[in-house]
């Protein structure tokens, strides 16, 4: 088990690397992500984005298609017109909602 003093450090360094220590474990890159939806491994950017606006009133500020418990998933961050915030995350493979938070 990790020394508890440095849980926060490396929850920092994960963050750092592009995971989420929230259960995403690899974001894919660009040419990844992009190899994915031609593969039809993953919907693509498109179709998450309806899902995530039929979800959440707001304009997409930030995306990425990562691995959440071995399935890839999109984690789309909206920002509406009051200013608040919301990630949304849109399974992958059939490109149905996981949740918004």
């Amino acid at each position: 088990m990790a020394d508890p003093r440095f849980q926060g450090l490396e929850r920092a360094r994960a963050a750092a690397r592009g995971a989420d220590p929230g259960g995403g474990v690899d974001c894919l890159s660009a040419r990844d992500a992009r190899s994915a939806t031609l593969q039809k491994r993953a919907v693509s950017l498109a179709e998450a984005v309806r899902v995530a606006r039929d979800a959440w009133d707001g304009e997409v500020i930030d995306y990425k298609l990562c691995t959440y418990d071995g399935r890839l998933a999109y984690e789309l961050t909206l920002l509406n017109t009051n200013g608040r915030v919301a990630r949304v995350r849109v399974d992958a493979s059939n490109g149905k909602l996981v949740g918004v938070r």
